[in-house]
């Protein structure tokens, strides 16, 4: 695999998603890069475990997750209307043999459209076979734009 993979695979999918930031992950959990989380929450317990849940999901089902940082159980989702000013939507991607990609960003800048991750998991799977192979983001992006 290029090492450079996962990190460009993450630039790719949070610049087509336009969310707010991600991680990319080895198969083991271990953190390739991050995009715009501090240093600080990578180090935190909670941040971490609740991260790592999604992606050990994602990783061991191999299809993606989607869910939030709030309402894991829907079973105990709230009967009324209530703000939850740190609600963020998340997505974890599995990328096969490769590790994930974990992406989130805070509700009030929209939803995370399942019809982009769809074409997103299409592009990973086009990838996927030549992922050992040198490639830019911005060469995943315009193959992401070439999909039909």
């Amino acid at each position: 695999m290029d090492e450079n993979f996962l990190e460009n695979l993450l630039g790719a999918v949070i610049d087509l998603t336009t969310t707010e930031r991600g991680l990319a992950v080895d198969s083991d959990l271990a953190v390739q890069k991050a995009r715009n989380i501090d240093s600080a929450l990578l180090e935190s317990e909670e941040f971490m475990e609740f991260t790592n849940g999604c992606l050990r999901e994602a990783l061991d089902s191999g299809d993606t997750v989607f869910t939030n940082n709030v309402i894991t159980d829907l079973s105990d989702a709230p009967t009324t209307n209530t703000n939850f000013s740190n609600l963020r939507v998340i997505v974890a991607l599995p990328i096969e043999t490769k590790g994930a990609i974990y992406i989130d960003q805070h509700i009030k800048n929209g939803v995370i459209h399942k019809e982009i991750i769809a074409k997103i998991e299409r592009l990973i799977d086009e990838l996927l076979p030549v992922s050992d192979q040198p490639m830019s983001k911005d060469e995943m992006v315009k193959r992401f734009k070439a999909l039909d």
